[in-house]
């Protein structure tokens, strides 16, 4: 398995049931505090992360031009990250993500839409 630093990949970190990692507000609510970050800092490490993750989630939205929209709601992950060297990153070539389903949802909508003003503004 993939190590970070010696731990080990764990492709539900949290709970098993359903899977901790495939809900895309936990990754919504995440990337607003990086994209916070990122606003306040200029930090070149938070903006290179951003600029992979924006484009990514841009490229899974929907909006309408009568105001409705879909962003993902369930995601569905395959694969390994690679084991972690800092001194030469991997690009996680083997991980893999799909979107299973999307939402409407208003809170995740909220948070995903202060990630991208965040980002936005020190863009």
């Amino acid at each position: 398995k993939s190590t970070f630093y010696g731990m080990y990949y764990d492709q539900q970190p949290v709970y098993h049931d359903p899977p901790s990692n495939q809900w895309f507000g936990f990754q919504a609510w995440s990337m607003e505090r990086v994209a916070e970050y990122y606003q306040q800092t200029g930090n070149a490490q938070a903006k290179a992360v951003l600029d992979k993750w924006v484009k990514w989630a841009l490229s899974k939205t929907t909006i309408n031009p009568d105001g409705t929209y879909q962003i993902p709601s369930t995601l569905q992950w395959s694969g390994q990250p690679d084991t972690w060297n800092a001194s030469s990153p991997g690009a996680n070539s083997g991980l893999h993500v799909t979107v299973a389903d999307y939402t409407n949802d208003v809170g995740v909508a909220a948070a995903y839409a202060k990630t991208l003003s965040y980002y936005a503004a020190k863009s």
